[in-house]
């Protein structure tokens, strides 16, 4: 799961350089081909390393983390 979390959180860093901060899971998904339901389990369970340039991410109109203030 280490290596999986790694994956995601080496995804959401490329989001950042490119100046995105709202993040949907499928965009990691697509990015990445880590199942959904990985992604998903692997950012509530904080296992995901989140760089500072991400606000929030999603799924669909539901948001799984947020970055508090």
């Amino acid at each position: 799961m280490d290596r999986f979390a790694k994956a995601v959180g080496n995804v959401l860093k490329r989001f950042v350089e490119r100046g995105i901060d709202v993040i949907d899971v499928k965009e990691i998904w697509i990015d990445s081909s880590i199942p959904l339901d990985m992604i998903e389990e692997l950012i509530k369970d904080g296992k995901v390393e989140i760089p500072d340039g991400v606000k929030e991410i999603r799924k669909g109109r539901s948001v799984l983390w947020k970055r508090s203030k």
